[in-house]
């Protein structure tokens, strides 16, 4: 999700990464490069088994301590809902975040409840909401135009809307 929406609705963008993994060879063979550090290097980690019961460091360190409610953004992909899943287990390890609801929003989405959205429900996810894939998001990052300047028409904004609307905020 482009960080200019998040901070148009007040909220403030936050990415974490493991520090102790430097790179994410072995991750990046099952998640996009694209998809975010954190996702990518908790898979690393967990690959080269060097995540303990404990989790990532953030976790340790009890950077997460007081959130109330976990977005994970995640491309409508079977790989992402399992690395969604393994970020889920990891959180729920650290007691202080074990009444955080978490939850999905599914980027570049083809299909609203589409069969990727049943499968991420099916593995225990509750999905916030789809993005569908905006071909002006495309056009403005290709013009180097700022993405909050999207119109209120674009299906991205439209999307981003409603699941504010429904977020347990």
């Amino acid at each position: 999700m482009p960080e200019e929406i998040i901070y148009a609705s007040g909220m403030l963008p936050i990415r974490l990464r493991p520090t102790e993994c430097q790179e994410t060879t072995s991750a990046d063979a099952f998640m996009s490069r694209l998809n975010c550090t954190f996702p990518r290097s908790c898979l690393e980690m967990m690959l080269k088994g060097s995540i303990d019961t404990a989790g990532p460091e953030q976790i340790n360190r009890r950077v997460t301590q007081g959130v109330d409610l976990l977005i994970m953004m995640t491309e409508a992909t079977l790989r992402s809902i399992h690395t969604a899943t393994l970020i889920k287990n990891i959180t729920q390890v650290d007691e202080s975040m074990r009444s955080t609801q978490i939850g999905l929003v599914m980027n570049r989405s083809k299909q609203e409840g589409n069969s990727i959205g049943v499968k991420a429900q099916e593995s225990g996810h509750m999905v916030f909401g789809f993005i569908p894939e905006d071909e002006n998001i495309t056009k403005y990052d290709s013009l180097g135009k700022p993405l909050i300047d999207l119109p209120d028409t674009s299906p991205s904004v439209k999307a981003v809307e409603e699941i504010l609307r429904k977020l347990p905020l």
